[in-house]
């Protein structure tokens, strides 16, 4: 375990980029990059006098979007790349790595010069624990998926570096080359993806806009660096808590405490979710509610579950020290089904009895 000086990764090093966990990660949380490539792949068709004159390497892209996309392995579909997200990330991942952001957080927060090696060493421990799990799947399945994602993914990449697609947005600022690979976060890249979407006439989410492109692109490149830092043998304290602590903030931004509230509250507003979202949703510590009988009360989550042994989260990655509000906590915090009302002590109610 070593302990140095952390340095700004400015850009993700060719080391990083083929580390295929992070990789996978990355492309999964900026999957609207294929998606906003491939409706611009038949918008091209539909209105060609809106796009004028495209490169012979642009047109031949949106041509393998047309034809290939779902036909060629390296050109997966939607429907084929949520297969191989779900496999390296699904809730093995999900919940795992919501242990390793809490240990994160105690390691920042809660160390002092006093338990600082005991800190340290209960990351490494952590950090050495996630990657037992996703090493098994490491090898050929994950290169191969690996693969599968990056070719379209870096397909659509060149798409929206060109400057004929900036002119036909109404882009002026130039792009960073190294888009969307690259730190400080490229508020242009963020506004040309806003502009496709919104001229695009597709309706994902309410929610997407701007502010929240470039919160994706913060924490696919904050995760990725994460992530390749846990799948390295040598390991760096400093660096895992330092990414990990920035991963676990951009997260809070992309998905705040009152929409996990409202998703635990309402199974069918969770479900709105954009699947980047319901990656990172932790689990009720209330247990989930079926609301198919309003006299059923709630059931607590399956026991078996990674996130539920031993521990159970809040929505600021406390443990609970229940599974239901005490007395003592009910004092001080409006009881769950309150947990919106204008007039409760929002947002306490973490069961930090």
């Amino acid at each position: 375990m070593k302990s140095k000086s952390t340095k700004e990764v400015p850009v993700l090093s060719p080391a990083l980029l083929r580390e295929p966990f992070g990789g996978i990660y990355f492309r999964f949380m900026l999957d609207h990059i294929v998606e906003l490539c491939s409706q611009l792949a038949f918008d091209v068709v539909k209105r060609p006098a809106q796009f004028g004159k495209l490169s012979e390497e642009t047109n031949k892209i949106l041509e393998n979007f047309r034809t290939r996309l779902g036909t060629d392995p390296n050109w997966p579909n939607a429907s084929q790349r949520g297969e191989i997200f779900d496999l390296f990330l699904g809730n093995s991942f999900s919940a795992n790595s919501a242990a390793y952001r809490l240990t994160v957080l105690k390691y920042t927060e809660g160390a002092n010069t006093v338990n600082l090696d005991t800190h340290q060493h209960a990351l490494v421990d952590a950090a050495n624990s996630l990657q037992c799990l996703l090493k098994p799947t490491e090898e050929q399945a994950t290169q191969v998926g690996f693969r599968q994602l990056s070719e379209i993914f870096d397909q659509s990449v060149k798409v929206f570096q060109s400057k004929e697609i900036h002119q036909v947005f109404g882009i002026t600022e130039k792009l960073d080359p190294q888009w969307p690979f690259t730190t400080p976060f490229s508020d242009t890249g963020a506004t040309l993806l806003d502009e496709v979407f919104r001229q695009s006439g597709q309706v994902y989410c309410q929610s997407w806009g701007r502010y929240y492109f470039a919160t994706l692109q913060r924490v696919a490149f904050l995760g990725h660096v994460t992530i390749s830092s846990i799948m390295l043998d040598d390991k760096d304290a400093q660096s895992l808590a330092s990414y990990g602590y920035r991963w676990t903030r951009a997260l809070n931004d992309l998905l705040p405490t009152q929409k996990i509230i409202r998703a635990w509250k309402q199974p069918a507003f969770r479900v709105e979710l954009t699947e980047q979202e319901q990656l990172h949703c932790p689990p009720n510590p209330a247990g989930e509610i079926d609301t198919s009988n309003a006299n059923l009360r709630p059931t607590i989550s399956d026991s078996s579950s990674p996130q539920q042994a031993g521990q159970t989260f809040t929505v600021s990655g406390e443990i609970c020290c229940s599974t239901t509000p005490s007395v003592s906590c009910m004092s001080h915090c409006p009881p769950p089904d309150d947990i919106l009302n204008p007039g409760g002590t929002y947002p306490c109610c973490t069961h930090h009895c």
